[in-house]
């Protein structure tokens, strides 16, 4: 849902922006990744579920880091 994303960017913009870092903890699929990512900041997304890991690697952009952790 692209629309809910920009969305959720409009509302992450008032506390994130370029040169910030953030943390998305449990990124499932990555929705929240995506919304910070369209605010400029740098993004670290933590998942430690063996699947949504290997789908977020697949699907989120290369400049997001994404780590298998808990």
């Amino acid at each position: 849902r692209p629309h809910r994303i920009f969305r959720t960017a409009r509302l992450y913009s008032q506390f994130a922006g370029p040169g910030d870092v953030v943390f998305d903890i449990g990124g499932h699929v990555g929705n929240r990744s995506r919304a910070l990512r369209h605010t400029g900041a740098k993004v670290v997304t933590i998942e430690p579920q063996p699947l949504f890991y290997a789908f977020l690697k697949r699907t989120l952009p290369a400049d997001v880091t994404i780590l298998p952790l808990a």
